[in-house]
């Protein structure tokens, strides 16, 4: 919600309320008085605005929106009847009717009104209050603002600020009702009627107050042919007030808000929170130009409907021309991306090549060193044939695109002779290379050993794998026993060497 000031200004203490306001109500932040100079006037109002910004700045409500009410002594007010006419007439024939009954003062005022009683076109005549400021106190409070920092978005008159508070205090503003409120100089005694105004008087302070309230609202009475329904102190607490009027209602702000003492301030505070104040001498109700006939606003019509045709087609003409454009752009990138893809086709052939080639390559030298490991250590142990080659064809292989790979790219075949006691020991030779899962014994072929012989045959299938899982540590044992039918052969032939 926005901040703002609401000022009385009711010299020389101002009242000054810092509020939050939105449409459903305002809120009071904060609620100070300020000293204004006895000597305020046009040549002085900048000097005391900046006196008033150091009292904001310790209030921390500088560069804020203000308005302001003035008390009904500093007004002019009339009550003038006119016949109804247009809307757009109305403002100049209340100016002219304002000025015939104020004279030549009213060239230093500044005029605003609000209607009391519309009436009918042509049947009855209309009713307004016209409410008139000078000039010079207008120019004053705009430089008292311009020095204070503040920005002046309204003066009204204080009535409206009673008004206000009544709707802030919640009364009940059906009828004709009366509301009386206490300045620091006068009071002022107001009267509404479906919350327009009718009566707006300034009493003298006294002990002769509630006379002068009980005798206007009687002259009121006699006047209007309609008796004041209920009479409402706003921030007075007096018996004798009270028996002013048969009903008496009493406003009284909340003690987190503010005492009575800102009543006007809080009540001009909340009627600009949610609604238009209806006098507003910043921004008077001005003549507006003649509306022009309905024949003229026809043609005009029809220019603007042949304009707006006019408009859409070349619009649409550059549209759908930049659309072609884009199309044909679109088509030329197609042609060069298909050109490049074919291009491409026989990178993507030499690049499948060259991968199946690297996955058919084996490092031979860890497959000799892995099989060197897992053969047994045995005295007379040895290999008769040891042959190697890469089965897979990489050009073959890249011309499978949707078919899968083959796992098996190279085999090793490898035949030997061991001691027939010892051929167990082959056994864990085959239960080593059928635990690595690159290794598989090929299907068809006879790899086992013969155990009459000695001798023995393997072909092994090798898969492609990183050289980092080529792990099996070759363990050479310190001392290796050989088998009894070595030591015999050997003994034989020593034997036979002698005889």
């Amino acid at each position: 919600m926005a901040r703002f000031l609401a000022i009385d200004w009711d010299q020389p203490a101002l009242r000054v309320v810092l509020a939050s306001g939105s449409t459903s109500g305002v809120r009071a932040l904060k609620a100070f008085s300020w000293t204004a100079p006895a000597d305020f006037s046009a040549a002085t109002a900048e000097s005391a605005g900046r006196a008033f910004r150091e009292a904001l700045k310790k209030e921390a409500a500088a560069g804020l929106g203000v308005w302001i009410c003035l008390g009904r002594d500093r007004l002019l007010l009339r009550d003038i009847e006119f016949p109804p006419v247009q809307e757009h007439e109305e403002p100049a024939l209340v100016r002219f009717q304002a000025a015939r009954e104020m004279g030549d003062g009213s060239e230093e005022q500044v005029l605003d009104y609000c209607i009391t009683r519309p009436g009918v076109l042509g049947r009855e005549s209309r009713q307004a209050v016209v409410l008139a400021v000078k000039k010079s106190l207008l120019q004053s409070l705009q430089a008292f603002c311009q020095g204070a920092g503040l920005k002046l978005e309204g003066v009204t008159a204080r009535p409206f600020a009673w008004l206000g508070a009544l709707q802030r205090g919640q009364v009940d503003l059906q009828g004709t009702i009366a509301s009386l409120g206490i300045g620091q100089r006068q009071a002022e005694l107001c009267v509404f009627e479906s919350q327009k105004l009718l009566l707006a008087r300034s009493l003298p302070l006294g002990a002769m107050l509630a006379g002068e309230v009980t005798r206007n609202l009687a002259l009121f009475g006699v006047r209007a042919g309609a008796a004041v329904r209920s009479l409402t102190l706003a921030g007075i607490d007096d018996p004798q007030l009270k028996t002013a009027a048969a009903e008496v209602g009493v406003l009284r702000q909340p003690a987190s808000d503010a005492s009575d003492d800102y009543a006007a301030a809080l009540g001009l505070a909340h009627l600009v929170s949610t609604s238009v104040p209806p006098i507003n001498w910043l921004r008077p109700k001005q003549p507006r130009p003649v509306r022009q006939r309905k024949k003229e606003y026809a043609y005009l019509g029809v220019f603007l409907t042949v304009a707006a045709a006019l408009v859409l087609c070349v619009v649409g003409f550059l549209v759908l021309r930049n659309k072609r454009l884009e199309i044909g752009t679109l088509e030329k990138m197609k042609k060069n991306l298909a050109d490049e893809h074919k291009a491409l086709e026989k990178d993507l052939e030499n690049i499948a090549y060259l991968r199946d080639w690297e996955n058919a390559s084996i490092s031979w030298a860890d497959e000799s060193y892995d099989l060197a490991a897992r053969m047994p250590h045995l005295v007379g142990l040895h290999l008769n044939q040891l042959n190697a080659k890469v089965t897979l064809n990489p050009a073959q292989a890249s011309k499978k695109k949707n078919e899968p790979r083959e796992k098996w790219v190279a085999n090793m075949n490898f035949s030997g002779w061991v001691p027939p006691k010892h051929e167990s020991e082959l056994l864990t030779l085959q239960k080593s290379i059928q635990s690595d899962k690159h290794l598989r014994l090929s299907p068809g072929k006879r790899n086992a050993a013969d155990k009459k012989s000695g001798e023995f045959e393997y072909l092994l299938d090798i898969a492609k794998q990183p050289a980092s899982e080529y792990r099996t540590e070759l363990i050479v044992p310190k001392k290796v026993e050989p088998p009894a039918e070595i030591e015999e052969k050997k003994e034989e032939v020593k034997e036979g060497g002698e005889s």
